[in-house]
């Protein structure tokens, strides 16, 4: 990162975009404060993210990686994390109320078991094992300020593709959403193009998709989507 520059409004959505080394995950540790910065500050609601105690920093910066660890136990233990031993009484709610906007209700009441079913390889796949992650992050949400996603979409298909962007843009916090695949980058609040280290473009998508010229256009353009098709499919969908 070399002089980055970035300021993201609370509860915005945006999609982070630009080559192979250009800088996102980089952005990404920093902000998950992974290393210290060597120079300026991160600020979250006003406050640096280095006077933090680590332990806050994860509890209000939540990462959704590409592949989504379930570990071994219930679903229910899965979905809502505490930090400290022993369940709450609204646990259940929350699990429930999360699955819900995320599509997964029905397919949980199936279960035998329902929120108590046993967590198993293989019993899940890819697309809805994301959506349990969002959905884990939703029963969170009272607690969640900053939800980064590093391309919570590259191992599952179109339909699940689309889900998982209907949860993450309705989400209740500042979402920022590291994007290879461009098929949703018109449906976001706003995109910031990244390049050696900087951020060298950032607005509205709708503006940049209608300039040929810009980045996030070209960018696009070299997946082989046309900046009319994102516009109309972002227009019809939202």
């Amino acid at each position: 990162l070399r002089g980055l520059a970035l300021s993201i409004a609370p509860r915005s959505k945006t999609a982070l975009c630009g080559r192979t080394g250009c800088g996102k995950s980089s952005l990404f540790g920093a902000l998950c404060r992974l290393y210290p910065v060597c120079a300026g500050q991160i600020l979250i609601d006003g406050v640096d993210l280095a006077s933090l105690p680590l332990v806050v920093v994860r509890r209000v910066v939540v990462v959704i990686t590409q592949d989504v660890l379930l570990l071994e136990g219930t679903l229910l233990s899965n979905l809502v994390v505490r930090a400290e031993p022993g369940a709450a009484a609204d646990d259940d709610a929350a699990a429930w109320a999360a699955l819900e906007r995320v599509g997964l209700s029905a397919r949980v009441a199936g279960l035998r078991g329902g929120l108590r079913a046993p967590v198993r390889a293989g019993d899940f796949s890819e697309g809805e094992r994301q959506l349990f992650a969002i959905a884990r992050a939703l029963a969170a949400a009272d607690r969640t300020r900053v939800l980064l996603c590093d391309e919570p979409t590259s191992n599952v298909d179109l339909a699940a593709d689309a889900r998982v962007h209907d949860a993450l843009l309705r989400f209740d916090a500042t979402v920022v959403v590291i994007c290879h695949r461009l098929q949703h980058v018109g449906r976001f609040e706003a995109a910031a193009v990244m390049s050696t280290g900087r951020v060298v473009e950032h607005g509205a998508p709708a503006a940049l998709l209608r300039d040929p010229e810009s980045q996030l256009s070209r960018l696009c353009a070299r997946a082989g989507l046309g900046s009319a098709s994102l516009l109309n499919a972002a227009g019809a969908v939202d």
